[in-house]
């Protein structure tokens, strides 16, 4: 019976043993089993996030080139616009060709002018109203006033730009004499335009008178009572005038090269209105 006792110890010992080795070695495949899933999950994560943040990064840098890409778009925008500023600011320029400004007389009374140049007085040309009146009381007839050095002697221009307020109260037409020669009559060319915008490029030799250019201008303000500043520059050969600081027309012709001014006031033949024009802001600059 004792014997038998120990005997069944033994075997239930050895039984607790060998499950107790069991047991570990099962720890031992769950512990080993957890750390290669722990392995595959925090290496699975930081591939995941490594590939993300490559994404990310990737989106980043798109982004950049997309506010980069915008951004140059704005600044060529800017550019463009800059541009287009720079265009209208340079289709719009001083018409005139730049030089010495040698006389500004606005022409409200016959001391306005700083220098010795004085303008003619009579009966056709007087100073009223703070303009510089052209007129006479023949009709079918162009009547002129000269500008002088002191009342004494011509001024002689050859190359030079002329600018002046020009207004029809009455008759047809009104303009400007220039390169005029000191001798009998009206000889030198002239530039003249009617109420309704059109003008005509004269030609005057001591045998005759002859238009060399005629048209209208657009920029022309039509009617009586309407001021319009009209601009001549004269280079060489080369003639062309303005409209309101628009180009209106130019032509070429060498017969003067030399010569004074003249502000005019003319009617048509047969018209039965005598001709009456005011100017002001008489400008010259030697070219």
């Amino acid at each position: 019976m004792y014997e038998n006792s120990s005997s069944t110890v033994q075997q239930t010992a050895s039984d607790v043993r060998i499950k107790r080795i069991a047991l570990l070695l099962v720890m031992i495949v769950i512990i080993s089993g957890s750390s290669v899933l722990m392995f595959l999950f925090v290496r699975t994560t930081r591939l995941t996030g490594y590939s993300n943040g490559t994404a990310t990064a990737a989106l980043s840098t798109t982004a950049k080139e997309d506010a980069t890409s915008i951004a140059q778009t704005k600044v060529a925008g800017t550019e463009i616009t800059t541009s287009r500023a720079t265009a209208t600011v340079a289709s719009v320029p001083d018409p005139y060709a730049n030089g010495k400004l040698m006389l500004y007389d606005p022409l409200t009374t016959d001391q306005s002018t700083t220098q010795s140049w004085r303008w003619e007085q009579d009966s056709t040309c007087a100073f009223q109203g703070n303009a510089y009146h052209v007129t006479d009381v023949v009709r079918g007839y162009l009547v002129n006033c000269e500008l002088t050095n002191d009342g004494n002697s011509v001024l002689n221009f050859s190359d030079f730009t002329l600018e002046v307020k020009m207004t029809i109260l009455k008759g047809d037409e009104g303009g400007i004499t220039f390169r005029q020669v000191n001798q009998p009559g009206y000889l030198g060319y002239r530039i003249l335009f009617d109420k309704d915008s059109n003008y005509r490029f004269l030609l005057s030799t001591s045998s005759d008178t002859k238009e060399l250019m005629s048209g209208a201008s657009s920029a022309f303000h039509t009617g009586y009572g309407q001021t319009n500043t009209i601009g001549l520059v004269a280079r060489g050969r080369s003639f062309t005038w303005y409209v309101n600081d628009q180009s209106a027309g130019s032509v070429s012709d060498s017969t003067y090269q030399l010569g004074s001014f003249d502000l005019e006031a003319a009617t048509f033949s047969g018209h039965t209105e005598y001709p009456e024009v005011a100017y002001s802001n008489f400008k010259i600059w030697r070219l």
